[in-house]
């Protein structure tokens, strides 16, 4: 017991020091100038150390009170037996003796044993409780409680939602939304969550709204070429894509500083996030209505659903393989691998993301995800 208590506190210690790192790295990640913070990306790095460290001190916290609990449970077994030993001295020192006081002992020395060996069996339920606690999974530098609320047991469409949009933005890119692509694509700049775009012209809706309704926050941004900024927005799609060409690196991975660490910079803006938000509600509503046109009812076929309106908006079936299918009364797992399979058709990246939602892994662009564990999309149907 004495041990237990030495380790016990030591864990205490150790808990007051790892929350003094955990607010050091914090008042770090708040000084860091945003465009040294930007490089490389430090302040994602930064970010998602301190959760992991709040997520440490969580997991102490749960084995400092498990101990006491143990603790707890020992003492009140050590006192029990402490008062069976005082009954068995005392009738021995009243003379109990022969068949009836030997049977009593080894009645005493059984019970004994019986409860270290089931205080060993605590103990070691205890070691393994607190090494299989769940853990806060991150993703983005974010626990995916935060997106799309894997803790709740309800699959209600505003989780699914959620959900899908953390997979379908996790797919585009690690930085959520500070995605950055240069003209890697010849849409000239891919910026956010679901990589809205000039060539499509789904980024120029967001940076006008940003200019008209937060000009100050804008400029803050961009600083010296906030001007150079406001006269691509009023330019041509054909321009805007030249431009952004023009400060592509030169793989068109991304963009040339400093237009990379504004962009950066711009993405952890609320008011651009919400933006975005704003937009991804078209995409949304279109998942929902392919959802209901193949009869597609649950967390893992909303999923694929919004991966294949934000990349293709449409589901092609040349071959009507998929309404036959659904004559048939194909499952909707099965339903799903062809829905993933027509529609991507040649195209193996398509392939490779629809693949991962409805097998539940995968590797996309290079980058191994486990969306079953790591996001909680299930079979389940949406409430």
């Amino acid at each position: 017991m004495d041990a237990v208590k030495q380790v016990n506190e030591e864990v205490k210690s150790r808990k007051l020091k790892l929350l003094d790192v955990a607010n050091r790295v914090s008042a770090l990640r708040g000084n860091v100038d945003s465009a040294v913070s930007a490089r490389r990306n430090i302040y994602a790095r930064l970010n998602q150390t301190s959760l992991k460290l709040n997520g440490i001190d969580k997991k102490l916290l749960d084995l400092i009170t498990v101990v006491q609990n143990s603790q707890g449970a020992y003492q009140g077994t050590e006192n029990e037996l402490k008062t069976k030993a005082s009954t068995l001295m005392n009738l021995d020192r009243h003379g109990v003796s022969g068949s009836n006081g030997e049977a009593t002992y080894r009645a005493a020395a059984k019970a004994k044993e019986a409860t270290h060996l089931a205080a060993a069996k605590t103990n070691n339920e205890v070691k393994i409780s607190a090494v299989a606690k769940p853990k806060d999974r991150l993703v983005n530098g974010l626990p995916v409680t935060l997106q799309c609320n894997k803790s709740c047991p309800a699959y209600t469409m505003t989780n699914s939602i959620n959900r899908a949009k953390l997979i379908t933005g996790s797919f585009e890119g690690p930085n959520y939304y500070s995605n950055i692509t240069g003209n890697a694509d010849r849409q000239g700049l891919s910026f956010g969550f679901l990589q809205f775009n000039f060539g499509q012209g789904t980024l120029q809706p967001i940076l006008q709204k940003m200019y008209k309704e937060n000009p100050k926050e804008l400029e803050k941004i961009f600083g010296d070429n906030y001007s150079e900024l406001k006269k691509v927005l009023s330019m041509s799609k054909e321009d805007q894509i030249k431009w952004a060409d023009g400060i592509s690196t030169k793989g068109k991975e991304g963009l040339v500083e400093p237009w990379q660490s504004m962009f950066t910079e711009l993405g952890k803006n609320a008011h651009c996030q919400s933006y975005q938000e704003e937009a991804a509600k078209e995409y949304v509503n279109r998942a929902k209505s392919l959802a209901k046109s193949y009869g597609i009812t649950t967390d893992r076929g909303l999923a694929l659903m919004f991966d294949i309106a934000v990349q293709s908006w449409s589901i092609r079936d040349p071959k009507n393989l998929i309404k036959d299918a659904i004559k048939k009364g194909t499952s909707e797992k099965d339903l799903l691998a062809l829905i993933a399979k027509v529609s991507a058709g040649s195209d193996k990246d398509k392939l490779a993301r629809r693949t991962a939602i409805v097998t539940g892994k995968g590797n996309v662009h290079s980058t191994s995800f486990d969306l079953d564990g790591d996001y909680k999309l299930t079979d389940k149907p949406i409430n």
